[in-house]
């Protein structure tokens, strides 16, 4: 009798050990999905924030798009006449200049972490481009994209008018 109570403890233990370790693995296996997930969401907000910085804000200085401002006089990025969603033809060929000349440069000027890469891909709405910022030789496939529309004030007046265009932004950070 005195046996039989220990080996019914052993074996109690031993299921209880089991589901333990079963219940520990599965729950441990969840980790790395829910790491992946919050650092997709993070990449998306970082994206949304700059689609934001860019068509709804002037920059800093907001007269940037002028000739003597230099990349070294920046605070922030944005694209805007002081009208959101209205975007300077030149500050939109300032930037192309400045992508092509200082990307990490841009970067830090976008408020994202030096590890961190930008796409800004514009084109008109029949896909013609207007503006590419991009790394050189990287992949556009498996990237998280923010669309968004805006107007170039092409005639420089501040007025929306029919001389005006529709523009296309396709945005990643990753």
């Amino acid at each position: 009798m005195k046996g039989d109570t220990n080996i019914e403890f052993i074996l109690s233990a031993g299921v209880f050990l089991i589901v333990v370790a079963f219940l520990s693995f599965h729950i441990l296996s969840f980790v790395p999905i829910f790491h992946s997930e919050s650092r997709a969401n993070i990449l998306k907000s970082k994206t949304f924030q700059v689609s934001e910085m860019l068509i709804m804000s002037t920059g800093s200085p907001q007269n940037w798009d002028e000739s003597e401002v230099t990349i070294n006089d920046m605070k922030k990025i944005g694209l805007t006449v002081g009208e959101d969603y209205v975007l300077d033809k030149n500050k939109i060929d300032k930037l192309q200049n400045w992508c092509n000349n200082y990307y990490r440069t841009v970067i830090n000027l976008s408020n994202l972490d030096y590890r961190m890469s930008l796409i800004i891909n514009m084109t008109d709405i029949d896909g013609n481009s207007i503006m590419l910022c991009a790394p050189e030789g990287i992949s556009y496939k498996n990237k998280n994209w923010i669309y968004r529309f805006a107007i170039i004030d092409e005639d420089d007046n501040g007025i929306v008018d029919e001389n005006d265009k529709i523009v296309k932004l396709k945005i990643s950070v990753f």
